[in-house]
């Protein structure tokens, strides 16, 4: 794993759980 693999990991990353940040807020909204 090289340096460029590491970086591009890390930013998906972070999007990714901002992604899943966003649906938890949708779905706490919602109805039970």
């Amino acid at each position: 794993m090289d340096r460029t693999d590491e970086v591009s990991n890390h930013i998906y990353g972070k999007a990714t759980l901002t992604r899943f940040e966003e649906i938890f807020e949708e779905y706490k909204i919602l109805p039970q």
